[in-house]
């Protein structure tokens, strides 16, 4: 006859062998849904971690993105400055000039071309052809006025005479004083008299 195994049942009572090892399972079965559960319980904050990174990720792209985009704007925008110091660095100094040049070119018309005199200026007008075409090869040029239609962008009108037809009306009948574009920005509009149709 075989001795049956007594266990205690943790009140001090005996449990039969059987019985034990229905508790000895429902224990067994209990570490394992513990174990179960710490397993989801894992998962889940593992699934949190994986989420939090991945917001920190999307941050940093588009972090970096507009970095790169705000760097882009920059380096345009320098080129652009660069470019435009190049075009437009005479502009100031070419401004100074202009009142000599026109006091230049008064001159020019008013002094008598024969005799002596005469020699003496054509040489002075060949000296300010030559500086005319060292600032035009700045960028300077001419504004056209006479026979134009007046244009406010290019033209300063200070006078307005009376035009013989309707299709003389807002046609620049006379120049004042020469305007000048500097790489095709109007530095200084022509001083203009327009002629007015009032029929």
């Amino acid at each position: 006859m075989q001795e049956e195994k007594l266990h205690t049942d943790g009140f001090g009572g005996q449990l039969s062998e059987e019985e034990a090892k229905v508790e000895e399972t429902v224990e067994n079965q209990n570490e394992k849904n513990d174990e179960g559960k710490s397993q989801v319980e894992e998962q889940e904050e593992l699934r949190e971690l994986l989420e939090a990174k991945t917001q920190e990720y999307d941050v940093l792209v588009n972090r970096y993105q507009r970095l790169q985009a705000d760097f882009d704007n920059y380096k345009k925008r320098s080129r652009k400055e660069l470019e435009d110091m190049a075009k437009y660095g005479a502009e100031k100094l070419v401004l100074g000039l202009l009142p000599v040049l026109d006091n230049f070119s008064r001159a020019l018309e008013a002094a008598p071309q024969e005799g002596e005199v005469g020699k003496y200026m054509s040489g002075m007008d060949m000296i300010y052809r030559q500086w005319l075409d060292v600032l035009k090869s700045e960028g300077l040029m001419e504004i056209e006025a006479v026979g134009q239609p007046f244009d406010p962008e290019k033209h300063h009108a200070v006078m307005q005479v009376e035009a013989e037809s309707a299709e003389e009306d807002n046609i620049v009948k006379e120049e004042l004083q020469v305007g000048y574009t500097l790489n095709g920005k109007v530095i200084r509009p022509s001083m203009v008299k327009v002629a007015k149709y009032n029929g």
